[in-house]
């Protein structure tokens, strides 16, 4: 398959809509209704195409449906998110009450994760970096999130939503041990998927280009 250099007006449309509504979908996550295998595959090959670091495409995925494993991920993130929000400060000043708002509902995500019909680890199998910043660093998780975000995308145009996470990291280790990973895979994301519910998505407020673009 191949594309046109320029996409008309119309594709242009449709591309910027769903970069612009790929929304970090906690509540609005359908516990009830399945998702089919297929739109995770499709999306996964969508995320297959994304950039990486001298094309080595490090990233490696575990889709997980088994409820049981699903329940015991769930509560090592729990875990993780309790301990987490114990030691973090409790927001005041501008933009207090939106990190309330988020946080209520990121606590919401880690009480229902069990209930999420998808859960999807992404991880590297690249050399981890050995420092938090400088070309490794930015090489290794420039590598992953690309595709990362290149799934989100893919399944918001299918209708299905999902979340990047990283706080179960805190528990990196044991949810290692239950999803039985190699020891040269090292996880970078962990995305509930499921359906959305309601009917329509948009883009949030951002602030203006003029705050946050620098021109030379």
């Amino acid at each position: 398959m191949s594309a046109q250099l320029r996409l008309d007006v119309r594709d242009q449309v449709v591309v910027d809509l769903a970069l612009s509504t790929t929304r970090a979908i906690r509540r609005r996550l359908d516990l009830t209704r399945p998702v089919d295998p297929a739109i995770i595959r499709e999306a996964l090959t969508v995320a297959t195409q994304a950039p990486s670091g001298g094309a080595e495409e490090p990233v490696r995925w575990v889709v997980v449906t088994d409820p049981d494993t699903r329940g015991r991920i769930a509560y090592a993130y729990r875990e993780a998110y309790t301990g987490f929000d114990r030691e973090r400060a409790q927001p005041s000043g501008e933009g207090a009450e939106r990190i309330r708002r988020v946080r209520a509902s990121s606590a919401y995500l880690a009480e229902v994760m069990a209930d999420v019909p998808v859960i999807v680890v992404a991880c590297s199998c690249a050399e981890p970096p050995q420092q938090p910043t400088g070309p490794s660093a930015a090489k290794y998780y420039a590598s992953v999130y690309p595709a990362v975000w290149s799934f989100q995308v893919a399944l918001r145009a299918r209708g299905v939503g999902s979340c990047l996470t990283t706080i179960g990291l805190r528990q990196e280790e044991e949810i290692a041990k239950i999803l039985e990973l190699p020891d040269t895979w090292r996880q970078c994301a962990l995305l509930p998927v499921a359906h959305i519910t309601g009917t329509a998505l948009k883009p949030a407020e951002r602030r203006p280009l003029r705050e946050v673009v620098r021109w030379i």
